[in-house]
C-alpha cells in the first residue's frame, strides 16, 4: 500500500509498504494543490499496479537507491515465476554468444547491455516485455540534446536494439511464448 507524506520541508514525499518493507521516496515538488493532485493521480497508479501485482518500483523511482533492494524482494517473493526475469536470460544469453565473438565485440555488447537494456528491461519478465515497451524505448533513445542534434546516431540506435531483438527471441522460442519480433530499426 502506498501513501503520500509531506515531509518538513514542504515536499512531497511517498511512503511504501511491500513486501513487509517500507519504503519512502521523495520528489523535488512542493506541496502546492497542483502538485498534490498529480502525486494523488500516481498514488493512484501505484496502488492500482500493487493490488494487480504489477508494480515495478524503477517505473515510479528510476532514479532511487532503494530499486535494487525492491527488486530483490521482489524475486524472493516469486521465485517461482514461469519465465525468467531479462537480466538473468541477457546474461545466460551473452555466456552463451561469447565463445562466437571477438573479445572487443563481447566488450561492446557487455557495454550496451550494461548501459541501456539491463536498466531499462532488467526486473521485467522476458515474457512481459511488449513490442509497446520497446517502441517506447527505441523512442526514449532518439531524444534530442538542446543544441538540436540527436544524442544517438540511428546506426548506434540499431547497434543498442540488436542485442534486445535477439535476446527475445530466443527467449519466446525456448520458453513458448509469444514474441512478434517485429522491432522496426530506424533507417532515416
Amino acid at each position: 500500500m502506498a501513501h503520500i507524506r509531506i515531509r518538513p520541508n514542504g515536499r512531497i514525499q511517498y511512503d511504501l509498504h511491500l513486501y513487509g518493507q517500507r519504503f519512502r521516496d521523495g520528489t523535488k515538488f512542493m506541496a502546492t494543490p497542483v502538485n498534490l493532485n498529480k502525486a494523488h493521480a500516481t498514488l493512484k497508479k501505484i496502488n492500482a499496479k500493487i493490488a494487480l501485482e504489477t508494480f515495478q518500483y524503477r517505473d515510479y523511482f528510476p532514479e532511487s537507491k532503494k530499486v535494487a533492494k525492491f527488486e530483490v524482494l521482489q524475486r524472493t517473493k516469486h521465485p517461482d515465476r514461469l519465465h525468467p526475469f531479462f537480466n538473468d536470460y541477457a546474461n545466460e544469453w551473452l555466456d552463451r554468444q561469447k565463445a562466437k565473438w571477438k573479445s572487443s565485440y563481447q566488450g561492446i555488447v557487455l557495454n550496451i547491455l550494461d548501459t541501456y537494456l539491463l536498466p531499462e528491461f532488467g526486473n521485467i519478465l522476458v515474457s512481459e516485455i511488449t513490442l509497446a515497451n520497446v517502441d517506447y524505448f527505441r523512442e526514449s533513445l532518439t531524444m534530442i540534446k538542446k543544441n538540436g542534434r540527436r544524442k544517438l546516431t540511428n546506426k548506434c540506435i540499431n547497434g543498442i536494439l540488436w542485442p534486445l531483438i535477439a535476446i527475445l527471441s530466443l527467449a519466446a522460442e525456448e520458453h513458448d511464448f509469444p514474441c512478434s519480433g517485429r522491432v522496426i530499426l530506424v533507417t532515416h
